[in-house]
């Protein structure tokens, strides 16, 4: 099945109204299409390439993209398709609040975000007065204590430009902060992406991209205790076993360097990518 696009012609003219306290310009086209098949239903007709594509085809001005499409069948030739277009500057207006006092391109906006609170368990290796937690010979337990949390959300939402690509926002989920931001220490903060949408936004085509901050004052690292069966130094190039005085092989404490300890020392390692948050507004 083929449809071709035969030509198009302005029906309607433009209009400019004024949307709470945004003016809004839209205007209208009409296109004409052929096809091979004078049974080829509306649905293939407004799914070919040769029309419009909602909240796709933009608009002759670069700022109006297409919000709906209407095909007709034309009275005196069944293979002729009389399709209308609309065109609009689309606003959507955030409705969070957030933005009521501001104006002009939204990219360059100050996002205020809200805030929230998650549960987090957390595996301490101390108990609450400080002590190891380890069985009646000073051995510790390698599970540790399991300790839910309570941690500090911030969700906002920012406007970024339309040029921004897609994996460029995708890269930015489960990742931590590399340096100082907002005056939270680095690797304390993990971001999440939570969606993004392009489309266009108090009259600019943007991207809406809605994100959360959860703050961990000691850090999104993961931390096991340094315990092991086997210790240095080396001798005659291999590892020696841990063993009790009893010459049996356990799993005793280490010192972070591989070296035998009376108490284990806390490894840590990245669980997330740490990047710079320097593409965040948030204040």
């Amino acid at each position: 099945m083929a449809i071709t696009l035969l030509g198009q012609k302005r029906t309607g003219g433009g209009s400019v109204k004024k949307n709470g306290k945004t003016l809004v310009y839209e205007e209208s086209y009409r296109f004409f299409v052929q096809t091979d098949d004078p049974l080829t239903s509306r649905y293939e007709v407004l799914s070919s390439s040769a029309v419009p594509k909602v909240n796709v085809t933009i608009g002759g001005g670069g700022f109006t993209i297409c919000n709906s499409v209407d095909a007709e069948r034309d009275e005196n030739n069944a293979t002729i398709w009389h399709v209308d277009a609309t065109f609009s500057s689309d606003i959507q207006e955030d409705n969070s609040g957030a933005n009521e006092t501001q104006s002009g391109d939204p990219t360059t906006w100050q996002p205020i975000a809200e805030l929230g609170f998650e549960s987090f368990t957390e595996v301490r290796f101390t108990d609450a007065d400080g002590d190891p937690f380890s069985n009646s010979v000073g051995i510790p337990f390698a599970s540790g204590i399991p300790l839910v949390r309570t941690l500090t959300r911030y969700d906002f939402a920012q406007f970024e430009p339309a040029t921004t690509k897609i994996d460029t926002i995708a890269d930015r989920n489960e990742t931590v902060n590399l340096g100082v931001f907002n005056t939270r220490l680095a690797k304390t903060l993990r971001l999440q992406v939570k969606s993004a949408t392009l489309g266009y936004y108090y009259g600019f085509r943007v991207w809406r991209v809605s994100y959360s901050l959860t703050y961990k004052p000691d850090t999104w690292k993961l931390k096991v205790l340094d315990v092991g069966n086997s210790h240095l130094p080396l001798v005659n190039g291999k590892f020696q076993p841990y063993k009790d005085s009893e010459d049996n092989r356990i799993f005793g404490p280490l010192d972070g360097s591989g070296n035998k300890a009376t108490t284990a020392a806390v490894l840590e390692f990245d669980k997330y990518k740490a990047i710079s948050f320097s593409f965040l507004r948030l204040k």
